[in-house]
């Protein structure tokens, strides 16, 4: 049987929910503005005017767009970063946080359900 797609196949070890979200993020000291796309229990992709490097250690928050309107603030290390996108792995988040982020995905994941 053949194995198609193979390599598209998205290595990352959690399910990552499209998302728009506001976010922000620190570069050499200043807050700069993005926009979050897809968010999971351990890490964020993001658009923004100003990239770091991938290696690089970013401050970040973003807000979700519930009715909790919670901002997250954590620190993250940059895997991923082309044209105006960055995708971020979460560091050192403790499980209060993880369980926090967890319930805002599912939250956001019914009011999705319910509007479709």
């Amino acid at each position: 049987m053949a194995r198609h797609g193979m390599d598209s196949i998205d290595k990352r070890g959690s399910a990552r929910l499209p998302i728009r979200t506001a976010v922000r993020y620190e570069i050499n000291g200043e807050m700069t503005a993005g926009r979050g796309f897809d968010l999971s229990e351990n890490g964020i992709g993001f658009t923004g005017s100003r990239l770091s490097p991938v290696g690089a250690t970013l401050k970040i928050e973003f807000q979700m767009n519930s009715s909790h309107a919670e901002w997250f603030r954590v620190k993250g290390v940059v895997r991923r970063s082309a044209q105006d996108r960055m995708g971020v792995e979460f560091l050192n988040i403790g499980p209060a946080v993880k369980t926090q982020i967890l319930k805002a995905i599912y939250h956001e994941l019914a009011i999705q359900r319910r509007q479709a």
